[in-house]
């Protein structure tokens, strides 16, 4: 059972894919890709398995096609890995760029309505805030202790 728990780990992977021939870089990537998916894995399987005994229980149903439901299970998973790592990649950088070039090239009125629309629009998205909490490591509480109060919140 130790040794199973191991080969979860992403430092194991790295090692491992280094024995391998694996270069550095590549093997640190997927590390990187794989801490990304066992992270999502942690957080759809658990809902899974109790959508699945709810389904057992009180409506005394099981599951039609299992074989289906875990390939469309590990592809949602996948698919949850691609998106928070492309919201690292693209939409913090290009948020951080808007937050520091907005000011300099407009005036103070047309950059307190841009925001005021853009906080509009992210309260009809907030639930969809909770997607972003794995970026929050990435946030400084000393530079931005609001934001990093806001992801870091528990529902």
């Amino acid at each position: 059972l130790v040794k199973m728990f191991q080969r979860l780990s992403a430092e194991w992977w790295r090692e491992e894919l280094l024995d391998r021939g694996w270069s550095m870089k590549d093997a640190r990537l997927f590390e990187h890709y794989f801490g990304l998916f066992m992270e999502q894995v942690s957080a759809v399987i658990p809902i899974s398995i109790l959508l699945i005994s709810v389904m057992g229980i009180f409506f005394a149903k099981t599951v039609a096609a299992p074989g289906e439901v875990a390939i469309g299970m590990f592809f949602a998973i996948l698919g949850l890995t691609l998106f928070v790592d492309s919201l690292r990649v693209v939409v913090m950088p290009l948020s951080e760029q808007l937050g520091t070039e907005l000011p300099k090239s407009l005036p103070l009125p047309a950059v307190l309505a841009s925001t005021c629309f853009l906080g509009i629009l992210v309260t009809y998205a907030e639930p969809a805030i909770t997607s972003l909490r794995p970026l929050a490591r990435l946030v400084d509480p000393e530079v931005a202790p609001y934001l990093y109060c806001a992801l870091m919140e528990k529902q």
